[in-house]
């Protein structure tokens, strides 16, 4: 089976949904494993322990994709309950997955490794029975390993955990963890000092080297956060702009592409009664070098609505006082919108609105230049956004996700009210903007 596009897609049927996602890039293939979610962690066999399988999708290009058969299953008759976060490995001419499950037989979560024969379209158990166990200060989650080949030509390993610190006066504090391993064979392991000690479990890490500069990143609160370093671990610096992807771009983990990209992935959870809960649609990803070595995002040119429907004639919307509208068009569920906004001397707050056609429901994005915010929904808003006197944006909705690109190098998503039957409208509170280069796909 073949799709086209798969940037903010998910699973046919009500009840399916995306997960963490775990990109991996081989021989000009683009493999993307995740988690295929059922009921929103609510699996009608295992309930909220999950009962996530790791499904697969390939593409040459990052516009067709086909479908494979599911990569990792479970065997609910022998115990086994959830497949977790994991990553994939190439090494030794064989394709691995590093991964947790999570089993009624065995409390907690067990650390596996399994393998494929057919170049990472189905994986068996690893026919060594790895040996990976939790240290005793362990508090809780051992889980969400990820495996990468270092300049020792050791294969490292990264595993996210609580820990119980001891203070002199007796207290015990609730730490997080990213434990640090390494090993020869994957069988006999050595632990190392771990990568990062935390307030919270660091979950879902990535590691990677691009252009010279290295890089992990850790996921809390809906969020994926980068850290640089010009040495493989450390010191690390976290950039001011360490959040590259908004808030609801959940797990965001990378594969490189071709001519030295590198592309992120991760997942939209779903917005049901008023709050996002787990499971959503996949979101893509082109990731941003900087000259500092901190990290952008911008929307993945390939994936793009590409067939023109209409351009905008230039306007300016311009008023001192109240609130100044400029209806722009009327437009169906999903389409992209670019353009140019030219901020005028001393504007404050301005915004694109799309309502239904009742205006019982909208979605603001709201652009402070004098704050640099940028607010999509009253739930995500990005922060240090470089407005100067212009920018250039590209919005993309699909459905119930809205999906905005600013100046090449930053970006915020949410999902929101699907609004059928809407329209745009352009505000100014305070100020004048001039829109030009308005253009509509779909």
């Amino acid at each position: 089976m073949t799709c086209y596009g798969l940037n903010h897609w998910k699973p046919n049927g009500p009840r399916f949904f995306a997960g963490d996602c775990m990109p991996f890039y081989k021989d000009g293939v683009f493999h993307l494993y995740y988690l295929l979610d059922i009921n929103h962690h609510n699996h009608p066999v295992v309930g909220n322990l999950g009962g996530h399988v790791y499904a697969h999708a390939v593409s040459t290009d990052l516009i067709h994709w086909e479908h494979k058969p599911t990569a990792l299953s479970l065997d609910f008759d022998a115990g086994e309950c959830s497949n977790c976060t994991g990553s994939i490995l190439a090494y030794n001419g064989r394709v691995f997955i590093f991964n947790c499950q999570r089993s009624r037989n065995i409390y907690g979560e067990h650390f596996r490794i399994f393998v494929s024969d057919d170049d990472g379209v189905s994986f068996h158990p690893w026919e060594h029975t790895p040996r990976l166990e939790a240290p005793d200060d362990c508090r809780g989650q051992f889980r969400d390993p990820h495996a990468f080949v270092g300049e020792d030509g050791l294969i490292h390993i990264l595993m996210s955990s609580g820990k119980n610190q001891e203070e002199e006066n007796g207290t015990v504090v609730k730490m997080g963890c990213l434990h640090h391993y390494t090993t020869k064979d994957m069988i006999h392991y050595e632990k190392q000092e771990p990568l990062l000690e935390i307030t919270f479990i660091p979950e879902c890490a990535d590691y990677f080297e691009w252009n010279g500069k290295y890089y992990y990143s850790i996921n809390r609160y809906w969020q994926t956060e980068f850290h640089c370093s010009d040495a493989p671990f450390g010191p690390w610096m976290r950039p001011r702009q360490n959040v590259p992807a908004s808030r609801f771009c959940a797990v965001m983990k990378t594969a490189p592409w071709k001519d030295g990209r590198r592309i992120g992935v991760g997942w939209i959870p779903s917005f049901v009664d008023g709050q996002y809960i787990f499971g959503g649609r996949i979101v893509f990803r082109e990731m941003v070098q900087r000259k500092d070595g901190s990290l952008g995002t911008a929307f993945v040119d390939e994936m793009l609505p590409d067939r023109l429907l209409t351009e905008c004639e230039d306007f300016t919307i311009e008023n001192q006082d109240g609130e100044a509208v400029k209806h722009v068009m009327d437009c169906s569920n999903s389409f992209r919108m670019d353009g140019t906004i030219k901020i005028g001397e001393g504007t404050g707050m301005f915004s694109i609105k799309i309502l239904d056609k009742d205006q019982i429901y909208s979605v603001s994005i709201k652009f402070d230049p004098v704050s640099h915010l940028v607010e999509l929904t009253d739930h995500t808003r990005i922060k240090q956004v470089e407005m100067g006197e212009e920018i250039h944006f590209r919005l993309v909705r699909t459905d119930e996700i809205f999906d905005l690109e600013i100046n090449g190098e930053r970006t915020i998503v949410a999902a929101s009210y699907n609004l059928s039957d809407s329209f745009i409208e352009f505000i100014v509170e305070n100020g004048k903007i001039n829109v030009s280069d308005l253009k509509f796909y779909n």
